[in-house]
């Protein structure tokens, strides 16, 4: 994927509570994609430095402040702080509610209904097209491109001899749980909660195992599959809450999360197991040159 270079001014400071931490991550990746500066707590403040002075000068320096609206943000200080600060240092300057679970937004700070938010909790894509055209940038549309694009058949796509591509899908799923299962000591018919605690723990456990594949578009172009995978569950969790959700459990039964997540993917995109063996094959190369006074010696 060719990456197109933006030149911004601006600079946008992120508020946050401190357990909504996949949020956070996932809304500076995108923006630093853009070259989209931005400044929040949990990745910016160094240790030892002053809490206090450091935030308000992130204020000033900041064009735009970006509020993470969760239930967590209602009993965060500092959240109601850092509005209230901008609001006074910076009044002509926008406050955005980034909405991504149903809140009462004047339990975070008073006043904080006034402001335009953009909805995340519904659509994840559409709720950073809306959050970049702030930024006056056009931002990518969705990952589903079965609506914009003629897929290939997969008989174009993978090679039929070759094993370790059919059923990639199945492949991935039955990783993807291995993982996730051990990590948690979850059963197929236990139930998880679709919280955003649950979805970061869900992503870390999988993490490695992500990434023994390999993420490619229709034009060959190799994609971050740690990235692809953060998008691809949050929009998933999303949309567990909309259709999927039992209201008696209080949440999706755990086997479905990695399975309807490799399917999206693998729908998607062209996903290969990378190739162990090449790796082994080079790291016993590498291992007899080093052993190899001859060769030391050349």
């Amino acid at each position: 994927m060719e990456r197109k270079e933006w030149v911004h001014a601006m600079k946008a400071f992120i508020s946050h509570a401190t357990q909504d931490v996949s949020q956070v991550r996932l809304l500076v990746h995108l923006l630093h994609r853009y070259n989209i500066e931005t400044w929040c707590c949990l990745l910016d403040l160094k240790a030892g430095a002053s809490v206090k002075t450091t935030v308000i000068n992130s204020l000033l320096a900041s064009d735009k402040l970006l509020v993470i609206v969760t239930p967590r943000a209602c009993g965060s200080c500092w959240v109601t702080l850092e509005i209230a600060t901008f609001e006074n240092l910076k009044p002509t300057c926008e406050i955005i509610p980034l909405m991504f679970e149903p809140t009462d937004l004047e339990k975070i700070s008073p006043g904080l209904s006034s402001y335009p938010g953009i909805d995340f909790a519904t659509n994840f894509i559409v709720g950073f097209q809306k959050l970049f055209e702030k930024f006056n940038i056009e931002f990518p549309e969705s990952p589903d491109r079965r609506e914009r694009i003629e897929r290939r058949k997969i008989k174009n796509r993978r090679g039929n001899g070759d094993r370790r591509s059919q059923n990639i899908a199945e492949r991935m799923n039955l990783s993807l749980w291995k993982s996730y299962s051990q990590s948690h000591r979850l059963t197929e018919d236990e139930y998880v909660s679709l919280t955003d605690y649950e979805l970061n723990l869900f992503l870390e456990s999988i993490r490695q195992e992500a990434r023994k594949f390999l993420c490619y578009d229709e034009h060959g172009n190799l994609y971050n599959m740690e990235y692809i995978v953060h998008l691809y569950a949050n929009h998933l969790w999303s949309y567990f809450r909309a259709n999927v959700y039992d209201s008696q459990s209080h949440g999706v039964r755990a086997k479905y999360i990695p399975y309807f997540l490799a399917k999206k993917l693998t729908n998607e995109y062209l996903i290969k197991c990378e190739d162990r063996r090449k790796k082994k094959d080079r790291r016993a190369a590498a291992d007899r040159r080093s052993n190899d006074k001859s060769y030391i010696g050349c």
